[in-house]
């Protein structure tokens, strides 16, 4: 009898030591998975195209966005004007400039050495407290720029900047992710352009 017990037992039960069935867990089969849509390199870092249907851009967007443009247009004081009135910029790992004096300092020096200085936006997000700008930063090293000498090389740097605003809602801070590592390399010994 212990014999046709055991032969109705299912195949996932056990006996122990004690003689008593252990059942282990049947084994799933798991979920077929779908397959991830790719995208395309260069579909991937097209900055997205804004449509008639799109809602339109927030205070806040907006305030980002024509900071962008004044760098493009080189106009300093529509750099500055962006701003409210105690500006800060902030470079991760970096120092911190705070004021109208030092902020102008910063953005002029940068206007400078990249005459033909171009900022091309990959991606936008936004948050009820900040707007986060992926964006490649390209221009010729034109002149003196975070120590390093002009040599007329081509910078292509990816750049993620945060920008925080005050209480009026004014633009307050802008804090920039960058790999200044590779703006070295790009800018000196030209292995990376």
């Amino acid at each position: 009898m212990a014999k046709s017990a055991k032969k109705a037992a299912p195949k996932t039960a056990k006996r122990n030591k004690t003689g008593t069935k252990k059942v282990s867990p049947v084994k799933k089969a798991a979920p077929r998975r779908q397959p991830a849509a790719t995208l395309r390199p260069s579909a991937a870092r097209k900055p997205a195209r804004s449509s008639a249907k799109a809602p339109a851009a927030s205070a806040k967007l907006a305030a980002v966005r024509a900071l962008f443009e004044a760098q493009r247009r080189h106009d300093l004081p529509a750099v500055l004007a962006c701003f409210g009135p105690e500006p800060m910029l902030e470079s991760a790992g970096g120092p911190r400039h705070v004021g109208v004096e030092r902020v102008s300092q910063i953005f002029s020096d940068l206007l400078r050495a990249f005459p033909d200085l171009q900022l091309q936006v990959v991606a936008e997000h936004e948050s009820p407290q900040n707007v986060i700008v992926e964006y490649i930063m390209q221009g010729t090293h034109r002149q003196q720029w975070l120590g390093m000498a002009p040599r007329g090389r081509a910078l292509n740097l990816p750049v993620c900047a945060v920008f925080s605003f005050d209480k009026r809602g004014q633009l307050a801070s802008q804090r920039t992710y960058l790999d200044r590592n590779l703006a070295i390399v790009q800018l000196t010994s030209g292995l990376l352009r």
